[in-house]
């Protein structure tokens, strides 16, 4: 089924392919992330934006993840990149290696939220609900 069916508008379905498969890759074991943190990340990002009034929920339930192990600095980087991008400056990148999260960490979360924020606002932008983001998948992150 088409990931945009429900929108009002066509979506050409090259475009609704590739969404598909990188909405999919979220739950996927990344680089330095398992599949369970990147979800975990991606749901912290997307409370926040709704929690700031950024995003509408629209019944959106965000999935339980008691006992997925996620740095507060993950945390901290996925909020304010989902709610206030623009102060994200050199200083903010110092702290948050001063609270333990590795440089290649940053960079995974980082653009795990990006791509995320893209396919929300794109959703927004056809007036349809947030898509259900996958569930993880087993397996180690790639560490290379």
């Amino acid at each position: 089924m088409s990931l945009y069916a429900d929108s009002a508008y066509e979506i050409r379905s090259d475009l609704d392919a590739i969404h598909d498969r990188q909405i999919d890759g979220l739950g996927d074991p990344g680089t330095w992330w398992s599949g369970s943190q990147r979800i975990a990340i991606a749901e912290e990002a997307r409370h926040a934006r709704c929690e700031a009034g950024l995003q509408e929920s629209n019944g959106y339930r965000p999935r339980d993840l008691t006992g997925v192990e996620l740095p507060p600095p993950a945390c901290r980087v996925a909020r304010q990149l989902a709610v206030d991008p623009q102060s994200m400056e050199s200083s903010f990148y110092e702290s948050v290696l001063r609270e333990g999260l590795t440089d290649a960490e940053y960079v995974e979360t980082v653009g795990l939220i990006s791509r995320l924020t893209n396919f929300d606002v794109m959703v927004r932008g056809l007036g349809v609900p947030m898509r259900v983001l996958p569930e993880p998948r087993d397996g180690e992150p790639s560490r290379e």
